[in-house]
């Protein structure tokens, strides 16, 4: 296991808990979806959101638009996804 009280994280007890306790409860396909990245090419939120939900990925990157939908668009994933 990785120590999470040190370098480079310095997390508090609270918060290692936390992340035991997440990893824990998260599936092999979860703990898979979270290694990868997707690429946001399409403009339909739909779109994104569902690949979240199915792949259970880490992140996405987006191609170059605008700011405010870039964050309107990473609010809403942020807020279904079950882990943040």
């Amino acid at each position: 296991m990785t120590e999470l009280r040190g370098n480079p994280f310095f997390l508090e007890e609270e918060e290692v808990v936390w992340v035991e306790t997440t990893l824990k409860a998260m599936t092999m396909e979860e703990k898979a979806g979270q290694l990868f990245l997707a690429i946001g090419i399409s403009d339909r939120d739909e779109d994104i959101l569902e690949m979240a939900e199915k792949y259970h990925i880490g992140g996405i990157m987006y191609r170059p638009n605008h700011a405010k939908k870039l964050k309107e668009r990473n609010d809403k994933l942020q807020a279904a996804a079950k882990i943040p």
